[in-house]
């Protein structure tokens, strides 16, 4: 058996000094960990029954904040789960919670703060949709192979077994009774009739007619039906007559529900307003207003009874994510978002009333401390950037908006005092089967100063990797066109590049001592080049690589590729190999590699039980030290250490940052090799 350097169980919170504050995001936290940032992109966000509460779902936990004032607090889950579901009882005393992955709904006693009960979930049930019976006896869960009830009581559950599409999105009434059921390719949508336990036909769509239809014929009819067909999200009304469904010409279509009769839902009309695919729809608790957001960052609200658009609200940065009613105030409308804020708007007013919450990131793609070691600086997804400070885990600045809505390519200085990007626009369509998106990249390159955020040079850069060199002198690019360009920072010049072949998987790396720069990538040839005497020194042994890091002190590269890793040390002229681990002996996965601050230890991320885990390998001893305790819901992108080798942190898609106190991992790390003797 390996050692493992830690016991596998999770603690709630543990501190470094009395200087981190007591916040809410640090409850749950693993051992070892001392801090975490964010608390977790939103999932999901319902209102409870009196409109008093806001709860939200996220990558990693449950947050109830009260809607009069906006103070928050977490559910206190034994440790990070990413949340998938959300329901309140009719009298606001318990809230379901649907836990992703781990085929079970916690109930939760909010007069006590504590967990009441588990439901267990069979195979194959997780569910896309809960909601609790009117007199709050059972929850009923409705997923792809059909409804399944639990009794509150003795968690005993019955399944009623419907055949729907595999690809399939699905909306519940609030008795649990009745829903309906979207195909997403076809965009055939089908009512459950509770009175013959069957589902109808499906709905009829109106077909263009006239000179509309003319041209369709004449011009591509059967790429607009695929188009519209497509079907990306749907909503059954409060009152139970009217459908809502978007689809993948980004249009709202609204159906008549089905006549207990003739099974038969007729579409009324169809709205159109969005640019981008709509992700989001929801009813006003009187049925009569509808809001929908996309991936084009606005929120529409729409008159059901006249089919008509009132307002487009605008604020949010990036994809909408999920919109709630308030039941007891058809004016308040809450909006939660990837920019990770959480918003109220005045659907009277037509505006925002309030920046609810923040908080929330969707995914933090690469962090990087401050020279001084205060202040952590992440990257998020939506083309921002973050600050948080180190002592008290509170965010700090204002976050920056460096460019366009997402980053294509980008890097921060070693030193932490710059920042480089590359952006994009990104656009998301639906192709009649998935959602795809389309990215736009800008034509130049920004460098900009931290943390004031201010752009210091740009540079005309098609670039699809992008570094700074160590001494923060030079910027090498690879371009598009002409190969890998560097350029003095200083003076905004170009002072050499080379062709190679192009690949947009090319990454770019440069030795301690600025005088190396390597290029790699997946289906890359790596090639190593001396700034110097601006030649190729590429080892002809030198295999294709994924990923490449360098040591702190500039003596070691760790080289992964598909069967493992190696180590090479770097000499004023070449590359030489010193020592090869095979992925079977040290099995990591992804980007997130590092050297311990001393050079000994080399850090990379597993998935075990559906988690990722930061793994430990010993150089001198050439063995596996185990895992750490996970912390995280969602692969973990980067790894970092301070700058006086006290902290690491890690990076998440989960949208959280947890630091760890490395000198107790070091204290284990020394107690294993003392076990290994």
């Amino acid at each position: 058996m390996k050692t493992h350097i830690i016991m596998i169980y999770l603690i709630f919170i543990v501190l470094i000094t009395p200087s981190f504050a007591q916040d809410n995001a640090q409850v749950g936290l693993p051992e070892y960990a001392i801090a975490r940032f964010g608390k977790g992109g939103i999932n999901v966000m319902k209102f409870s029954p009196d409109g008093t509460q806001l709860a939200i779902g996220t990558t990693i936990g449950v947050w109830l904040y009260d809607v009069e004032d906006g103070n928050g607090k977490v559910l206190p889950l034994e440790s990070a789960k990413y949340i998938d579901n959300l329901a309140f009882s009719s009298d606001g005393k318990i809230l379901a919670v649907d836990i992703l992955f781990e085929k079970i709904i916690q109930l939760w006693n909010l007069e006590t703060h504590s967990k009441h009960s588990d439901l267990k979930m069979p195979d194959n049930y997780g569910p896309s949709e809960i909601v609790f019976s009117k007199d709050n006896k059972e929850l009923i869960g409705l997923n792809m192979n059909g409804m399944i009830e639990w009794n509150i009581d003795t968690g005993v559950n019955r399944i009623k077994n419907i055949e729907v599409d595999t690809l399939a999105v699905s909306a519940l009434d609030k008795s649990g009774r009745t829903f309906v059921i979207g195909d997403m390719r076809s965009g055939k949508i089908r009512q459950w009739n509770p009175g013959t336990e069957s589902l109808g036909i499906a709905y009829w769509q109106k077909q263009p007619a006239g000179f509309e239809r003319f041209l369709l014929d004449l011009f591509g009819r059967e790429q607009d039906d695929k188009e519209r067909k497509g079907l990306n999200v749907i909503a059954l009304s409060p009152n139970g007559k009217t459908v809502a469904s978007a689809h993948g010409d980004n249009k709202v279509r609204l159906w008549n529900t089905a006549n207990e009769n003739e099974h038969i839902g007729n579409e009324r009309i169809s709205l159109k307003g969005h640019t981008q695919m709509i992700t989001v729809i929801a009813f006003s608790e009187d049925s009569t207003l509808l809001a929908s957001g996309g991936e084009d960052s606005k929120i529409i609200l729409w008159d059901v009874r006249k089919g008509r658009k009132r307002a487009p609200l605008t604020g949010h940065q990036g994809n909408i994510k999920t919109l709630a009613f308030s039941p007891v105030d058809n004016n308040l409308l809450a909006s939660g978002g990837i920019d990770g804020t959480v918003r109220f708007w005045d659907t009277k007013k037509r505006k925002v009333r309030s920046v609810f919450a923040t908080g929330h990131p969707e995914y933090v793609e690469d962090i990087e401390f401050s020279p001084d070691n205060t202040t952590l600086y992440g990257a998020l997804s939506n083309g921002t950037i973050h600050s948080w400070n180190v002592q008290t885990g509170e965010e700090q600045y204002s976050p920056i908006v460096a460019q366009k809505n997402m980053f294509y390519e980008f890097d921060f200085s070693i030193d932490g005092t710059l920042f480089v990007s590359h952006g994009a626009e990104s656009t998301v369509f639906w192709d009649g089967y998935y959602s795809v998106i389309d990215q736009q990249s800008d034509k130049k390159t920004r460098l900009l100063s931290l943390p004031d955020g201010k752009i210091g040079a740009t540079f005309p850069h098609d670039a699809s990797a992008v570094k700074v060199s160590p001494d923060n002198s030079i910027l090498a690019a690879n371009t598009r066109l002409n190969g890998v360009e560097l350029w003095n920072i200083k003076t905004r010049k170009k002072m050499f590049g080379w062709i190679v072949e192009d690949s947009i998987w090319r990454k770019l790396l440069f030795s301690h001592d600025s005088k190396l720069l390597i290029s790699y990538g997946h289906n890359t040839p790596t090639q190593v080049w001396n700034v110097t005497t601006k030649s190729e020194i590429t080892p002809s042994e030198i295999k294709e690589a994924s990923v490449i890091v360098l040591s702190p002190d500039g003596s070691l590269f760790a080289l992964k590729h598909s069967d493992g890793v190696e180590i090479w040390g770097p000499t004023s002229t070449k590359l030489q190999k010193l020592k090869a681990i095979t992925s079977k002996d040290f099995p990591i996965r992804g980007r997130a590699i590092v050297f311990s601050p001393d050079g000994t230890t080399l850090l990379g991320t597993s998935w075990i039980d559906r988690k990722s885990h930061i793994r430990l390998w010993d150089l001198d001893m050439s063995r596996d030290l185990g895992t750490l305790p996970s912390g995280h819901t969602s692969s973990i992108d980067t790894l970092r250490f301070s700058h006086d080798g006290k902290l690491l942190a890690s990076a998440s898609l989960d949208g959280t940052i947890l630091l760890w106190d490395w000198q107790k991992i070091i204290n284990n790390i020394k107690k294993t090799k003392e076990t290994i003797k």
